[in-house]
């Protein structure tokens, strides 16, 4: 669905997408300096913030994705 490269930026309606809140939300969250976005128009967010703000929600969300062992 989405290229995740190093690089990548989302727009806000993408990042409400991915972490499935609505876009007022996300622009809060942006006011609120939880997600940080690039100084740029239209408002995009870099994928290591947003990488950021998850795992500071979820620090232990990896885990989910790990082999069994």
């Amino acid at each position: 669905m989405y290229n995740y490269n190093y690089n990548k930026t989302f727009s806000v309606r993408e990042v409400s997408e991915i972490i499935g809140v609505e876009r007022s939300a996300i622009y809060r969250l942006i006011k609120n300096r939880k997600l940080i976005p690039n100084i740029t128009r239209p408002i995009r967010i870099a994928k290591t913030n947003l990488q950021t703000f998850v795992l500071k929600k979820a620090p232990k969300a990896p885990l989910l994705w790990e082999k069994e062992r």
